[in-house]
């Protein structure tokens, strides 16, 4: 099989998929954008373009009103199907004032519940005509700055900013009037409208629409151009307007881009695929980023981790094309969490190796991230804990509150419950995520969330199994910590703000045992082999009445129960291994073995008055969000000392 073909790929080729991408979004039939792009292209010609207006008519065609979804959000919270919006909008065209009045009224008032009807009601009027300039503008503003990105010219660039500018200067976002708007922009600020509309209604109502708004909305001197020679224009568009038509249309020498230049482009991309819901924000870079970590875990060749991350960058481009009346449907009690900071943790590497496969039946690709922190963004409209604004962090497990596990404070085993980030939910190294008014604790409003993120896991984790050892720890008693990673130097830090037990920490890295003797070990022991025999001459020979398991895989699950006192109990935290003890052993000792998952919301709740009051602390290393690879790779070489934060 031959390879698939990834470098040099003509610009034309990728911009005109995009388009694909934006007739969805647009509520257009496919090749909208091409057919678009063709009357643009004709009308150019006829107003004497020159070869740099030629080539920014081309790209400004197939990308005109691509960013128009930049703000879908906010667009449905106003006029509901924003896709329908948008669709419909073309037919503004042909009306007169009070029929456009009409038409907006109808959309603001269309949906929702009575009362958020009237509320939208009352507010739109003073509010309407500012709203839509807003949105054009940051469709012009976004335009433009794609256009930087994927390396078009100046005259391109200021095309592509200009798209919103009216001939009467009534526009955005500069107010230009006349022939300060480019040309291009003028040809294919009509070639849109006309597409549709002649599509819809034929050629003399299109005229008619047109000639309407000359001299407003448009160049006179295009609208007369488009008229005088209409039949030209709308010619064989079917034809003209289809891929191998329009990706030869292209003006210039055709542009071609491989290496990073290709990933530049692809990454843009990618970030305006996930602008069609703050939840989708970073979304793409992350699933392309955990897809590249995958693809090196399963020792690809470098060439198919680089096909595996592009192929991760593209994967959401159809999203445009479902309203975010779906995408952003929202439950009552639902919060969406703009992310500060995303613990990195070593069942993330679980997950891609395929570990929880078998247990949650994740669908692939998702986004990983289960301890997560940051501000609340949007809350639904039953929530009362938290408001726009705080700052949280998040229970990993959402529940229900309904359920007998839930109504004894059991969240753990909640029967309805959801885990971002493990289950088949996205989790939070991304922008943002949605999640319940159930899991968010609100944190002092100066709390950075980068430094306490990890703490909704790890620390929920190892508070957990410490919170329930205590009544085995009174005065008198010794601890053993296995581990002194991301969870076990804060299970150290809680043995010692909640009991008064003798803490001997056992680690096989030197600098992990250091740090230990830090923040609160009485001993420490380097796995060196003799860990076991070691640990035990510091007991008389007897054991650790509490054994903490941070590890639990490569051996250490039989070291822990082997370090363990009789009548002691043995606390699995870590996982990965294997226990094989006689059953005789088990009866005659009576050791106890205690399994522990995360921890319950109260669990967090007090870990982070311990954390607040600086008895607990993480020790992070933070990466950008575009580095969570190198944080990944970096875990698992054993290169991360604490906790490795992703900040976006």
């Amino acid at each position: 099989m031959s390879a698939p073909r990834t470098e040099n790929i003509r610009l034309a080729e990728l911009v005109a998929a995009l388009s694909y991408a934006a007739d969805l979004g647009l509520g257009q039939p496919m090749a909208h954008c091409m057919r678009q792009t063709v009357i643009a292209l004709r009308l150019a010609e006829l107003a004497g373009a020159t070869e740099a207006e030629r080539e920014a008519t081309y790209y400004l065609g197939l990308m005109f009103n691509a960013y128009c979804h930049a703000d879908a959000a906010e667009q449905a919270s106003w006029f509901g199907d924003d896709i329908a919006l948008k669709s419909d909008g073309f037919e503004m065209l042909g009306m007169n004032t009070a029929q456009l009045a009409a038409f907006l009224v109808r959309r603001v008032g269309g949906h929702g519940s009575g009362f958020s009807r009237a509320r939208r009601l009352a507010g739109f009027p003073r509010s309407s005509i500012k709203r839509v300039m807003e949105f054009l503008t940051t469709h012009a503003r976004l335009s433009a700055q794609f256009a930087e990105q994927i390396g078009l010219d100046q005259v391109a660039v200021e095309s592509f900013r200009d798209g919103y500018e009216q001939w009467d200067g009534k526009g955005v976002p500069q107010g230009l009037r006349g022939t300060e708007i480019t040309l291009p922009a003028r040809v294919v600020q009509l070639a849109g409208p006309v597409e549709v509309y002649s599509r819809r209604h034929g050629p003399q109502r299109t005229r008619e629409a047109v000639l309407r708004h000359r001299g407003a909305d448009f160049d006179p001197a295009v609208v007369d151009l488009f008229c005088g020679y209409e039949a030209d224009v709308l010619d064989g568009l079917d034809e003209a307007g289809g891929w191998r038509a329009i990706v030869d249309a292209e003006p210039c020498l055709a542009r071609r881009v491989g290496g990073a230049d290709l990933d530049h482009v692809l990454e843009a991309m990618a970030d305006l695929a996930d602008l069609k819901s703050p939840q989708f924000a970073g979304h793409s870079r992350g699933v392309a980023a955990v897809a590249a970590a995958a693809a090196g875990l399963w020792q690809l060749s470098d060439t198919d981790v680089q096909v595996v991350r592009r192929a991760g960058l593209l994967h959401g481009l159809g999203r445009l094309g479902v309203s975010n009346s779906i995408w952003d449907k929202s439950g009552p009690l639902d919060v969406v969490v703009r992310i500060g900071g995303a613990g990195v943790c070593r069942t993330d590497l679980h997950i891609v190796e395929g570990q929880w496969e078998a247990v949650q039946h994740p669908r692939l690709p998702y986004v990983l991230g289960h301890e997560n922190a940051g501000w609340v963004h949007a809350v639904g409209d039953g929530v009362t804990n938290v408001a726009v604004g705080d700052t949280v962090i998040l229970h990993p497990q959402p529940s229900c509150g309904l359920c007998l596990a839930c109504r004894a404070g059991d969240d753990m085993h909640c029967a309805n419950a959801f885990f971002p980030g493990l289950s088949d939910n996205d989790g939070g190294m991304a922008e943002y995520l949605r999640t319940s008014a159930r899991a968010c604790v609100k944190l002092d409003p100066g709390t950075d969330p980068a430094d306490v993120a990890a703490l909704a896991d790890a620390g929920i984790t190892a508070y957990h199994a410490v919170r329930k050892a205590v009544p085995l720890l009174p005065p008198g008693t010794t601890a053993v910590v296995q581990g002194a990673g991301g969870l076990g130097h804060i299970g150290i830090q809680c043995l010692r703000a909640l009991t008064a037990a003798r803490i001997i920490v056992v680690d096989r890295n030197l600098d992990a045992l250091k740090l230990a003797e830090q923040i609160g070990a009485d001993e420490t022991v380097l796995a060196d082999g003799d860990q076991v025999e070691s640990v035990r001459d510091l007991t008389g020979g007897t054991g650790a009445h509490v054994v903490f398991d941070y590890v639990a895989e490569q051996g250490a699950e039989m070291d822990g129960w082997n370090m363990t006192a009789p009548n002691g109990s043995y606390f699995v935290i870590g996982y990965g291994g294997e226990l094989r003890i006689p059953t005789l052993d088990i009866i005659s000792t009576e050791r106890n073995i205690v399994g522990n998952i995360v921890g319950t919301y109260s669990d967090l709740t007090e870990l982070m008055v311990l954390a607040q009051a600086g008895r607990v602390t993480l020790h992070t290393q933070k990466y950008p969000l575009d580095k969570a690879v190198d944080a990944l790779h970096d875990l698992d070489a054993g290169k991360v000392r604490g906790r490795a934060i992703l900040v976006p």
